[in-house]
């Protein structure tokens, strides 16, 4: 918009400064066409933006516009166009089919995970309400608390030794293992007895590869007794936590030898669903950083604008500022320079004006060559005075003297009309035939301008 010309910006103002919405009357009574609507918010936005008041000296639309020179607008009009549209390829994609897992929703699955509970520690946080979430009875019945299973009891139901066992000693463990509560409603007290045993909170970061990885260890730990399946010390396989049944968990209804339901359990589930979370955000996150990346680039491509504006009209002046080629000049110069080099006695060198004999002392030889300086003047005086060529394919005035101009079997003149860059576009007439030629100048333009955004 803001390269745009002021009679593009007044169509989306009223009286210059207040924007006209698609609704209004403003926009109405100039009957646009119905495929602009999509955009005219956009646009009305953007002209109200370019007259509000605001801080001119870091804003790209009170600077950009100045710097650009009329001569390299339209070009730099595209190219901002361009990096337009790519910032809003960029950009799209927005607005997900599912929305992607906050930090706070992974934080509450892996809450689950232990406590079976989205916040604080569940029954293994309180006494009034525990139930038997401090009792041994449910390590025979998949560690389930309430339908759950969550991690913290299996922990104890492999830690623990049952109430009035205090001599039991676990494996690898040279103190008397902590004991089960008697009675209900005693979660915390239990729990807080397998803290002492497992320590502080450990320094391993919670990554997708981490929450994959445990699951996979504690499956792996399971052993088959009686075909089915056992996480921890298996005696009887009663799992009472005594010194002759085990300290273990009995997964009858998860693991047997007919099914391996391990990743139904809930702590296995959500920890699972919590690695998955945990990659989609992961994947969102690197997708916003490049997404990031390439709008800034994108944004100092915009800016740069301005510097290859600079650039681009100093080459088009430049190169519209040089002498334009005489073609008919430039054919002849070509043909004389053949004649001259197949001319090899002095004397007839010295008859053509466009030759010169450069031997001082041999009469005979490859000596002719082409008088440079001689054809350029003419060439010069023929385009500068606009007087009719006395030589070269516009002497010619019918087909047949413009047919029979040859060198060496090769054709010098056309009958045809004017090219671009030549006169008389509607006229037959004797035109050189070098296309070469007649799109120099064009391809040296256009190369300069390129030339000047490179460097």
């Amino acid at each position: 918009m803001s390269l745009s010309q002021p009679e593009w910006q007044a169509k989306f103002l009223k009286e210059g400064e207040t924007l006209i919405r698609w609704s209004d009357q403003e926009r109405k009574d100039q009957k646009a066409p119905n495929d602009w609507k999509q955009n005219w918010n956009h646009w009305a936005n953007g002209a109200a933006y370019l007259k509000a008041d605001r801080d001119g000296d870091k804003s790209i639309d009170k600077n950009f516009t100045g710097e650009v020179p009329t001569t390299a607008r339209p070009i730099v009009q595209a190219k901002l166009a361009a990096l337009i549209s790519a910032a809003m390829t960029t950009c799209s994609g927005e607005e997900r089919v599912k929305p992607r897992p906050t930090k706070t929703a992974i934080d509450k699955t892996l809450n689950q995970v232990i406590y079976a509970a989205e916040q604080g520690r569940g029954v293994f946080g309180k006494t009034v309400g525990s139930g038997d979430a401090g009792q041994v009875a449910n390590s025979a019945t998949d560690g389930a608390l309430n339908n759950k299973h969550p991690l913290a009891y299996a922990i104890m139901c492999v830690s623990m030794a049952a109430n009035t066992q205090n001599t039991l000693k676990l494996t690898n463990d040279k103190d008397n293992a902590q004991e089960w509560e008697a009675g209900n409603d005693a979660g915390k007290t239990a729990y807080e007895k397998v803290q002492t045993i497992c320590g502080g909170a450990g320094t391993i970061k919670t990554t997708v590869a981490a929450l994959r990885t445990a699951v996979q260890a504690i499956h792996g730990t399971i052993t088959m007794v009686r075909d089915v399946g056992y996480l921890g010390q298996t005696l009887d396989g009663t799992c009472t936590g005594s010194s002759t049944s085990g300290v273990c968990v009995k997964y009858a209804k998860t693991i047997t030898d007919t099914k391996d339901d391990f990743n139904k359990l809930t702590y296995a589930s959500l920890a699972l669903e919590a690695a998955e979370e945990l990659d989609q955000r992961t994947a969102a996150e690197a997708e916003d950083s490049n997404k990031r990346r390439d709008l800034d680039n994108t944004i100092k491509a915009a800016y740069a604008l301005t510097h290859e504006a600079g650039k681009l009209h100093k080459a088009l002046t430049s190169a519209a500022a040089q002498p334009k080629i005489n073609l008919e000049s430039a054919a002849k110069a070509a043909k004389a320079a053949v004649d001259c080099s197949s001319t090899t006695k002095k004397a007839a060198c010295q008859a053509k004006a466009e030759c010169t004999w450069e031997s001082t002392d041999k009469t005979e030889g490859d000596h002719c060559k082409l008088n440079a300086t001689a054809v350029g003047q003419q060439a010069t005086q023929t385009q500068g005075n606009g007087a009719a060529a006395t030589t070269g394919c516009a002497t010619h005035k019918d087909k047949t003297a413009c047919d029979a101009d040859k060198t060496g079997g090769k054709q010098n003149c056309a009958w045809r009309k004017g090219k671009e860059g030549e006169d008389d576009k509607d006229t037959e007439k004797c035109h050189s035939s070098s296309f070469l030629l007649n799109k120099q100048f064009a391809l040296s333009v256009v190369s300069a301008a390129f030339v000047a955004l490179l460097f």
